[in-house]
């Protein structure tokens, strides 16, 4: 068992001159009135690190609010790339815990800790430093930014391909609320319920709270204690935002999200036909699914349910201070994620007791923690010449532990119960795997 541990630096003054030239490409909604006026709405975004219409940005932005996602039934941040040209989001690893990004075909496809990204995910400014943790669920969202293209000069060395900023809903001034219940096919049931609750005129507060539960879509035959429902989920997450005005020229926002999920995920059924000297043996173990079908397979028979089970959690403090038409932005951030992963790997119902059919069990717990320190100042905007300059410090501490235990029948000389079934003494091996140190 390694610890990788990584350290990351990035000071620069950055200028420009933000002319009306480039192409923008936004997604945009507009209301029923605004159609008949043949006007669009107004979507502000600050992937600039200030707030300006995305029509006036020389750069390729594609932005969703959060009333375009509820419309979708978009919940995951995977579901943005449904309408986002060039972009590509997947889930990762063998419990899909992880994610895949990609942006005009650019991205990193190993899901390992030791990987940097080459598209940068941010939360309310915060940066996720590996593609573990960064697939989460979109509730209570305000807007979600696209960036397509080399997006360094603001974000850094891990957005080569681009961004995806996520910008949570703010508190109200006014004491209200919602609460949304979905009930769905195959008994899914999802939650989502938000309460803004101000303090003061000077503090404000919004809590939102998120419950989802589904049995899952495959049938595990198994007269073991794996057997039941596959694919199904159990998830709940809260997230607090808490802003403050304790002047006219400082702002603070503090937010902090935890969230815990308890998936039966990822079954993969087998869809025939079978071949091999095994075949018939294999057949036998697999009695009473319907992995003839193919592809429309949705039965299946192994003796391990296969898990991902993951926590998250996090703080972030960013003080926004006016100084004359400048702003100061400072933002202290700390995330945790923890991951465990547990995979059947040969999808039968049965120990070793078959010459040259392997047991493949795989365990895997991961842990990662970051810590960043951004400091930012931004010119006024609108200027002939407009400029952030900003300071960065990050350091992350993952450790990964990965075990596959292998137990198969060498060989046999004992009589044939079956086609292709000599049964003798089971002989096991376990593999453990894990990461080096890797400094950066």
């Amino acid at each position: 068992m390694k610890t990788i541990e990584r350290h990351m630096w990035r000071a620069a003054i950055f200028l420009g001159i933000l002319l009306a030239v480039g192409t923008v490409k936004a997604q945009e909604e507009a209301t029923d009135e605004e159609k008949s006026r043949g006007e669009l709405e107004e979507i502000i975004v600050t992937s600039e690190f200030r707030e300006v219409s995305v029509q006036d940005i020389p750069i390729a932005v594609t932005a969703y609010t959060g009333d375009m996602l509820d419309a979708r039934g978009w919940t995951n941040i995977v579901d943005v790339t449904a309408k986002t040209p060039n972009v590509t989001l997947r889930e990762a690893g063998q419990a899909r815990s992880g994610m895949h990004a990609y942006i005009r075909g650019i991205g990193q496809p190993d899901a390992l800790q030791t990987f940097d990204p080459a598209v940068g995910i941010y939360l309310d400014d915060v940066f996720i430093s590996r593609i573990q943790g960064a697939l989460f669920n979109l509730y209570d969202i305000e807007r979600v930014e696209v960036l397509r293209g080399p997006q360094g000069t603001l974000f850094g060395k891990n957005a080569s391909a681009g961004v995806v900023n996520v910008v949570s809903k703010r508190p109200g001034d006014e004491l209200g609320g919602y609460v949304d219940l979905g009930w769905y096919e195959d008994n899914e049931m999802r939650l989502k319920a938000a309460l803004d609750a101000p303090i003061s005129d000077k503090l404000r507060t919004r809590t939102t709270a998120t419950w989802g539960n589904f049995d899952g879509y495959i049938d595990n035959i198994s007269d073991t204690k794996a057997g039941g429902d596959l694919n199904g989920y159990d998830r709940w997450g809260v997230r607090t935002v808490w802003e403050a005005d304790p002047t006219d020229n400082v702002k603070l926002t503090f937010i902090g999200d935890y969230r815990k999920s308890d998936d039966n995920c990822c079954v993969e059924v087998i869809a025939g036909p079978l071949s091999g000297a095994q075949a018939a043996a294999v057949a036998s173990l697999l009695e009473g699914t319907d992995y003839d079908k193919g592809f429309s397979s949705r039965k299946v028979r192994q003796n391990l349910e296969m898990r991902s089970e993951e926590e998250a959690w996090g703080l972030s403090l960013q003080a926004d201070i006016g100084l004359g038409d400048y702003t100061l932005t400072s933002i202290t951030a700390y995330r945790t994620w923890d991951s465990t992963e547990i995979r059947e790997g040969d999808w039968l119902d049965a120990g070793a007791a078959y010459v040259g059919i392997n047991q493949l069990h795989d365990f895997g717990p991961q842990t990662q923690e970051t810590f960043s320190q951004e400091l930012r100042i931004a010119s006024p905007g609108g200027e002939f010449v407009d400029y952030v300059a900003g300071l960065y410090y990050a350091t992350t501490d993952a450790e990964r532990f990965f075990r596959r235990d292998t137990i198969v029948c060498r060989s046999s000389t004992l009589a044939a119960s079956r086609p292709a079934v000599r049964i003798r003494a089971i002989s096991s091996s376990v593999l453990s795997l894990a990461v080096i140190d890797h400094p950066v």
